[in-house]
């Protein structure tokens, strides 16, 4: 007998209707994928005049999955000499409906920015092998995108999908080979800047959330009735993590009462001084951030806060996402 192994498991994902063709579409997990199969069973009163004769019959269309895919943000071009290419964390940033602009105006200074539509959200496919066993899911996924960013650890991107797998019981086919980036993880620094109105926040960690309304679409019909699941709204967030000033107690309960909006600038991949590295930096840009609510706890014998910001549409979407060419 031959037991699964799970690091011997691979995804890969297409945020449209059509399943990806591996190695195309290969996602760089940190943790195992593992789809398990989420049937839907109906119970069933079968009277007799006595207990334990209730029954239960399942619907073997309705078999459900949702698994995590984490993934480490790495630079899109450390070398300088192809500053267009694509990060490989967007295409978790496109399958929960960011969209893909690659500027190439001006040779040298190439740039790859992500931005939140808030009028689409993609329909997502994908593939996960585990150990020579293949599960898919055809146009039938849907997912938010979460960015975390944690001082001393990597900075992450995960995706929650959720969905309807083509087959339960799976296929085997090998796991397709894969070759693995040589652009360097984005480790959240000191030298990591987060800006608020312009000031700068000793922040301890950031997270980025969408916050998504997930429907279940699901009918008769065969070919022509509907079996998926669809993202219905989204609300983005930012969450802030320090330590209180004394001086600056009130300042979150202050831009709370006000109602004022205002912009947010995270900074990752900087150099020691600073400042920022063609093709290794990245610029999240958050132009429309309301204070929402706070939380106060003790770390350390110290007061920690939690602000919680709305993140809002404009002129410029939400949240935008830079690489590339920046000095």
């Amino acid at each position: 007998m031959s037991i699964i192994s799970t690091k011997k498991t691979s995804l890969f994902v297409s945020p449209n209707e059509t399943l990806p063709t591996p190695p195309t579409g290969f996602i760089e997990t940190t943790d195992a994928v593992i789809p398990t199969p989420e049937f839907t069973s109906v119970d069933i009163n079968r009277l007799t005049g006595k207990m334990n004769t209730k029954d239960s019959v399942v619907d073997l269309c309705r078999v459900k999955t949702s698994f995590d895919a984490k993934m480490n943000m790495r630079s899109n071009d450390v070398g300088g000499s192809a500053l267009s290419n694509p990060p490989e964390y967007g295409r978790l940033l496109m399958c929960a409906g960011f969209d893909e602009t690659i500027d190439t105006t001006t040779v040298g200074q190439e740039t790859v920015t992500y931005s939140n539509n808030n009028e689409v959200m993609p329909t997502v496919s994908a593939l996960v092998y585990l150990d020579d066993n293949k599960m898919s899911m055809t146009n039938s996924l849907v997912c938010g995108a979460k960015i975390d960013m944690k001082i001393g650890e990597p900075a992450t991107v995960t995706n929650t999908f959720q969905g309807y797998l083509d087959d339960a019981k799976g296929a085997k086919e090998v796991n397709p080979t894969v070759t693995l980036t040589e652009e360097p993880i984005l480790i959240v620094s000191c030298a990591d800047v987060i800006l608020l109105d312009g000031t700068c926040l000793p922040i301890e960690s950031a997270t980025i959330a969408m916050n998504e309304v997930v429907a279940d679409l699901y009918t008769m019909g065969g070919t022509c009735g509907l079996k998926k699941n669809l993202i219905t709204d989204y609300a983005l967030t930012l969450e802030l993590g320090f330590f209180v000033d004394k001086d600056s107690y009130g300042r979150e309960a202050s831009l709370i009462e006000s109602g004022q909006a205002k912009a947010v600038v995270i900074k990752l991949g900087l150099d020691k001084d600073g400042n920022f590295v063609n093709g290794k930096s990245v610029e999240i840009k958050c132009d429309i951030a309301k204070a929402d609510k706070y939380s106060d706890s003790s770390n350390n014998d110290m007061l920690s806060r939690t602000l919680t910001l709305r993140l809002f549409d404009g002129s410029s979407p939400a949240v935008q996402i830079k690489n590339g060419f920046f000095i």
